[in-house]
């Protein structure tokens, strides 16, 4: 639960906000003047007070009217590139298969070079490594999460293996952009003694390239994407994990701001956001 001064604080953040930029409506009205209302009105911690808003949240519906969410909503929408042709023929493919058995012959018969053909490759061996799993029953068995990151969600780690920048870590990888941001105002010495330096965020994977992070996954054993860890970190943990990468990476390309983007997954038992 939020005190005085946590208040206080989020108070603060958006005055600077509200006093530097803020952005308008075709209704003229001031985004983050409502947002700020909005924070404080809450008890307890929700991503109003990490200046994040999703307006798929009912609780905008009482500030903005259907009008205003759907121009939040479709403010710089990132734009997701079609597949390459390659892929989207590969995916054709399979029109008309419909038994394991013929899913199954159909995969084998392809013959990608692990290197030259490195994405036709790793989508053949997702597609048969998922046929092995409907094949054993897999999903008809108690599965914990690091079962389901290993062998359902093995795709999600091992895409990136061809790439020469992108690394993907898995295991509860801690954030280094969250720990910036935890510790950014950590002092040096003098009238106070030196803090503990703050963990970053623990994630169930990471993804990375030498100089920034550029997404991260959290994974959830049960398909139910209303229960209470999926909401957490579909609402919470991921996206203000998500935000600390953005601002890691605005803090070193200022005039690219607005192209900057990063990308999170909520995996929840066979469903994925």
């Amino acid at each position: 639960k939020l005190n005085a001064d946590d208040k206080k604080r989020i108070a603060a953040v958006y005055d600077k906000m509200i006093e530097s930029n803020m952005w308008r409506l075709e209704t003229r009205k001031y985004v983050e003047k409502k947002m700020k209302v909005v924070a404080l009105e809450q008890e307890y911690e929700h991503p109003a007070h990490s200046v994040i808003m999703d307006p798929t949240d009912p609780i905008w519906e009482k500030r903005f009217n259907a009008e205003e969410l759907y121009e939040l909503w479709n403010y710089i929408v990132p734009v997701i590139p079609e597949l390459p042709a390659p892929l989207e023929q590969f995916m054709e493919s399979f029109e008309g298969k419909e038994t394991l058995d013929d899913l199954y012959y159909h995969i084998r018969s392809f013959r990608y070079h692990p290197v030259h053909e490195s994405e036709l490759h790793w989508m053949q061996l997702t597609v048969e490594e998922a046929l092995m799993l409907l094949y054993h029953g897999y999903f008809e068995k108690n599965r914990t999460e690091a079962d389901l990151i290993r062998h359902a969600w093995t795709f999600m780690d091992s895409c990136f293996d061809s790439s020469e920048y992108i690394v993907s870590n898995s295991g509860e990888k801690a954030s280094k952009a969250t720990s910036e941001a935890q510790n950014k105002d950590r002092p040096v010495g003098g009238d106070k003694s030196i803090t503990r330096k703050k963990v970053g965020t623990k994630v169930d994977q990471l993804f990375a390239t030498p100089l920034f992070e550029l997404g991260a996954m959290e994974a959830g054993a049960e398909s139910d994407r209303s229960s209470s860890k999926s909401i957490t970190e579909l609402h919470m943990k991921c996206p203000k994990t998500l935000k600390d990468m953005a601002v890691e990476m605005e803090r070193y390309n200022p005039v690219q701001l607005r192209q900057i983007k990063t990308c999170g997954f909520i995996i929840s038992g066979k469903q994925s956001k």
